[in-house]
């Protein structure tokens, strides 16, 4: 029984042989009717001499034979990669044009995982079927931008999902490159503030724009109002991004009020001493620091050139204090003698500094 079998397998083999062996002569007689170069283009055989992988190749042997041209751009775009699955067979027929696309596409392969976005996001289809020249000029563009793509790719901060976006950005508009080493500089800041900014899938644009309002805030309270980076530190450590720009909004809202005040408080006490006569900045200090020591300094002066009984009947003047009863006539009157300079100035007229 066993050997009636094997006679059996061996029956069928050999005519199933037979008939492949048939069929590739047919297919082979036609090739020879093809020109030197259309028979370079022809499939090669790779792989076992199994009977799946003869098939496959007497059927791509039998499309080349059939539509040469249209083989021949498909075999250009798979040798360096990509797939000719969506491009109209009226694109394949370009067989010269398919040529220097894959030229282009070759040169690609120098950045590193360019070529593995551009195939992931199936872009090539879509410009082919737009035209040879839409995809010759954009596959340009990105070469001549490809320094700005391998530093792209190479950022530290920025997570490797939202890399690939951003390489598909600049396959459109190269200026996504810049947009991207903006975000890696955001990142590198607000991380280093303590904040965790990884990416949870809650959409690009969003995630892209509270990184922005959290680093311009983080920007503005220590840049502008020149506060100490390790105090705003005590602020965001251990915060989300969310939780860190609910935060720093408020915190910039409370920082511009307490420098308005200062600054108020500067140029009044700055007003007060040129009307004494005395030599003050032109410019108030920057940041609240500055300010905070400059009111300090400005008070001081007051003080010595006003003497404390001076200074608290000033307050009163400027309504700032209820009189002070606790001042005896003596006082008042060498009080009134220390303010007769500002009262007689005031009185001629002068402006209050703005």
């Amino acid at each position: 029984m066993e050997e009636g079998n094997v006679i059996n397998r061996i029956r069928k083999a050999a005519w199933i042989a037979e008939r492949l062996a048939d069929e590739a002569e047919e297919l082979l007689d036609k090739a020879r009717d093809l020109s030197a170069e259309e028979r370079r283009a022809l499939p090669k055989v790779t792989g076992l001499w199994k009977e799946r992988e003869i098939r496959n190749y007497l059927e791509r042997l039998k499309e080349a034979l059939k539509e040469p041209r249209l083989f021949h751009s498909r075999q250009l775009l798979e040798e360096v990669g990509f797939s000719s699955e969506g491009i109209s067979t009226n694109m394949l027929d370009e067989t010269e044009e398919i040529r220097k696309v894959a030229n282009f596409l070759r040169e690609l392969e120098e950045i590193d995982g360019t070529s593995q976005v551009m195939k992931d996001a199936r872009v090539l289809p879509q410009w082919l079927n737009e035209g040879i020249p839409t995809t010759v000029a954009k596959l340009k563009a990105i070469i001549e931008a490809k320094e700005g793509f391998k530093r792209l790719l190479n950022l530290e901060n920025v997570h490797e999902e939202i890399k690939e976006e951003f390489v598909k950005m600049a396959f459109e508009n190269p200026v996504a490159i810049q947009q991207a080493e903006e975000l890696d500089s955001q990142i590198a800041c607000i991380g280093g503030h303590g904040i965790d900014v990884m990416y949870h899938n809650e959409g690009l644009q969003s995630f892209l724009e509270v990184c922005k309002a959290v680093y311009e805030s983080l920007t503005e309270l220590e840049n502008t109002y020149k506060l100490p980076t390790q105090e705003v530190e005590r602020w965001t450590a251990g915060k989300s991004l969310l939780e860190a720009n609910t935060l720093l909004r408020s915190k910039v809202e409370q920082v511009k009020r307490e420098h308005a005040e200062l600054l108020r408080q500067w140029r009044e006490l700055a007003q007060t001493l040129q009307l004494l006569g005395q030599e003050v900045p032109h410019l108030p200090p920057q940041g609240i620091p500055g300010l905070k020591e400059g009111v300090d300094d400005l008070e001081s002066k007051c003080k010595e050139n006003l003497g404390e009984s001076g200074q608290e009947l000033l307050n009163f003047l400027r309504g700032k204090f209820d009189f002070p009863d606790r001042l005896s006539k003596s006082e008042i009157r060498e009080a009134l003698e220390r303010l007769r300079p500002f009262i007689i100035k005031s009185l001629g007229g002068i402006e209050w500094l703005e």
